[in-house]
This record gives structure tokens, sequence and C-alpha cells, in this order.
């Protein structure tokens, strides 16, 4: 039946089986005056329009998304995988119950970056970045502008406080210990490296005082104490 109901028009089957609705080229939906809503192609695509703007349109692959898709959630099956593609692919991960620390995820240059970014989800500041090219890898200080953990991959070299290691482990700090290795149980010995403007020193230490070190001044000898 095809009827008004005095405020609606209505195509309705009352019969029994299916609504079957036929066409020998397309089938186009449209609204007065003319503007497409609805198409599909005889052996081809189905396109939903949003205000005559392709938004949705399936293909020989699966479907075509012109926009942002917003969903409750998401299931990808099968082994192809996900593919964002463009200039700077860029995901997000927005935390609902703090405040601007979210997580962006973007490869950009060459490079694989993991940024914290405000609620706007703009600015960012640099957690860690993986260079492609090179296989350099670095860790970012709290304010994420100079990498403080860095591997040279080339040099197969790692970098605490550079950037630019000259060895396979160099370490730069501007503090006086350089270096202190603990052992957890608080009784067995300790080691710390540890420099001044015009010394160094190498001690031991058993979790309560230094037990015996070693420390060379600027313009002196080397000096072992294994009793301090």
């Amino acid at each position: 039946q095809i009827y008004h109901g005095g405020a609606n028009s209505y195509i309705r089957d009352q019969g029994t089986g299916d609504l079957v609705i036929q066409g020998g080229a397309n089938i186009i939906f449209e609204k007065t005056g003319g503007e497409d809503m609805l198409t599909m192609a005889n052996d081809g695509s189905v396109v939903i329009k949003y205000n005559g703007v392709d938004r949705i349109e399936t293909t020989t692959a699966g479907i075509d998304v012109t926009g942002t898709v917003t969903a409750d959630g998401l299931t990808v099956d099968g082994t192809t995988g996900v593919t964002i593609s463009g200039a700077y692919p860029t995901m997000f991960f927005g935390e609902t119950d703090t405040t601007d620390l979210n997580t962006r995820l973007r490869t950009t240059g060459g490079s694989l970056n993991i940024s914290t970014v405000n609620d706007a989800y703009t600015g960012g500041i640099n957690r860690f970045n993986l260079d492609h090219s090179t296989g350099d890898i670095s860790f970012y200080e709290d304010t994420g502008t100079t990498a403080k953990f860095f591997w040279d991959a080339s040099a197969e070299s790692l970098g605490i406080g550079t950037s630019s290691p000259v060895a396979i482990l160099h370490v730069a700090s501007a503090d006086a210990t350089v270096a202190h290795f603990q052992h957890t149980d608080g009784v067995n010995s300790n080691i710390r490296i540890s420099d001044t403007s015009d010394s160094f020193y190498l001690v031991s230490r058993d979790g309560i005082g230094s037990i015996g070190g070693v420390n060379s001044s600027s313009g002196s000898n080397l000096n072992i104490d294994l009793t301090s």
C-alpha cells in the first residue's frame, strides 16, 4: 500500500514475504529538490550521503568512510590488521578520568613518536622517538625537550644524559654522583662513582658508611683506601 496518513506518507507491505524494490539501473533515494540521500548502483557501490556529501561507500574490499568514525568499541578480525595512512598518521588515546594527560601516537618525518597531549589533543610533550631510517631510539626528560636516554643503533652505543655517546656506554651528568650500584638487602656492599671539580671517587659502601675506595685528585697520584 502507498497512502498518506494525514501527517505522513507510507509505503507498507501487508502481504507475506519481503518487500522488494527493483531497478534496472541505479536505485536512488532523493529529498525534495533532487539532492541524493542514498544511491545504490547496479552491481556496484552503495553510497550513504550527509547533506549531499558522500560519507559511507561500499567497495569491493569493504567500506570507505569519509570523515570521522565515532564508536563505542572496535573489533578487528582477520590477518590484514589496521592501516592508517597519510602524511603524518596519528592516533590519540584520550583518558577521561584525568586532565591533559592523553597520549598521541604519530609517525612523522620517518619517525615514530609518542607524546603527552592536552584534552584538546594539541601541543605535545615528547616522551619517545624511534627514527626508522637509523634505528636510533630516544627517551626524553620530563619537559620533552632533550633526549636523556639515547640508543645509537649504528654505533651500538647507549647514552644516558647525552644523545651523542662516544663509547658503548656513555653516562653524562652534572651531579657529583654519576652512578650508584646498590644491593637491595642493605647489607652487602654498594658501589658509587662520584666526581667533584678536581677529584674522582670510586667508593664501596656497606649500607652504613664507606668501607673503602679509590680516589684521584688533580695533580696527584691514585689513592686506594681500604679502611675509611
